[in-house]
């Protein structure tokens, strides 16, 4: 049994800080994509749509146009923790899912 996992691209939805795609980058040093919705921690990158969280403006995409827009060729895993609007990314990815079959770790506490 082999258990070597080849990730070579991780989505980290939710980011924060930055701590998980921290703790990822120490291993295995894949592609990371961190998104998060806000101008101290990062961008927010996730049907465009401008909505509006204590004055700041973020455009929000699909993961699906994001992969398509930025010509990723795989997807392997995603890391998300959007505070009960996981299933909604999950509707955004149905190409992603069905193309490269990524590895999932969603958050349900909320």
């Amino acid at each position: 049994m082999n258990d070597k996992v080849n990730v070579q691209v991780v989505f980290d939805i939710g980011s924060c800080m930055g701590d998980f795609v921290a703790y990822a980058a120490s291993g295995i040093k894949p592609k990371l994509y961190a998104f998060e919705p806000s101008e101290q921690t990062g961008v927010s990158q996730l049907k465009e749509v401008t909505f509006q969280k204590k004055d700041e403006e973020f455009v929000i995409t699909t993961i699906d146009d994001f992969v398509k827009g930025n010509n990723l060729s795989r997807v392997d895993f995603i890391k998300a923790d959007i505070e009960g609007f996981e299933r909604h990314m999950l509707a955004g990815a149905q190409e992603t899912l069905a193309r490269f079959s990524p590895k999932l770790e969603l958050c349900t506490y909320n």
